[in-house]
């Protein structure tokens, strides 16, 4: 897997017509792009919503193939909110049942808020948090 920089713009039209995406368009958004053997797009990251006056930024996915999230990758993807803007918090958002997500999240130090009823009075919203302390303190940061 090698990582795009270079053409955010284009990734971002690409994951907008993602399901998970559901045609959402991150105006001003940086997004990276996680390119397969193949050269082909296996998944993209999206920063977006930065807000500097708190260091903080949120942290979008997608894919459209198994494994591509391995060490390497993951600690370039997280180079960018953390050295390269040193934001002292990246926040996420997942549905409860994305516990795939919520895992993964655990693994590099997040911590996780449900709210409840955000989605309808049936459904939440977890909310990750990770922060440039935790980040340091993974595994994954080295």
């Amino acid at each position: 897997m090698r990582l795009a920089y270079q053409a955010s713009e284009r990734i971002l039209e690409i994951v907008a017509r993602h399901p998970a995406a559901k045609g959402r368009a991150w105006a001003g958004a940086k997004a990276i792009g996680i390119i397969d053997g193949r050269d082909r797009l296996a998944a993209a990251a999206v920063f977006h919503d930065w807000r500097p006056e708190a260091a903080v930024i949120d942290f979008s996915c997608v894919s459209w193939a198994p494994r591509w999230l391995t060490r390497g990758v993951l600690h370039a993807i997280m180079a960018y909110p953390f050295e390269q803007l040193e934001c002292q918090a990246v926040h996420s958002v997942t549905d409860p049942a994305n516990t795939h997500i919520r895992r993964m999240a655990q693994a590099v130090g997040a911590t996780e808020h449900v709210v409840p009823r955000l989605l309808g009075p049936r459904r939440g919203e977890v909310h990750l948090v990770l922060t440039a302390e935790a980040w340091a303190q993974s595994r994954f940061a080295a």
